[in-house]
């Protein structure tokens, strides 16, 4: 990420615009995509434990009780550790995928 940084610093004025009106057009493309919900099991921290489909709520909420579990049983964690959220995120449905790919 650092190299591309890199090589736009070096733009002129004029490639500055033109990338600016590209990035305008993508970013408009992805604002009018359908969406799709990802369920997000996520702690206080921000940290996301697992993503779930759509179709898989319920599946998110027996993780849920899993992890919950795990948390719970660490006798150091606090209430603020133990805080948990099932988060839907409505993602573009280009992204999707990504969320459940690695």
């Amino acid at each position: 990420m650092s190299n591309l940084r890199d090589e736009i610093r070096r733009y002129d004025l004029y490639q500055l615009r033109a990338l600016e009106e590209f990035m305008q057009g993508l970013i408009a493309a992805k604002k009018n995509e359908d969406r799709k919900t990802v369920w997000r099991l996520c702690d206080n921290s921000g940290i996301c434990h697992a993503n779930f489909r759509e179709g898989e709520y319920l599946k998110a909420a027996e993780h849920f009780a899993v992890i919950a579990k795990e948390l719970d049983s660490d006798p150091h964690n606090t209430i603020r550790d133990r805080e948990l959220r099932l988060v839907a995120e409505r993602v573009p449905e280009s992204e999707y995928e990504g969320y459940f790919n690695g």
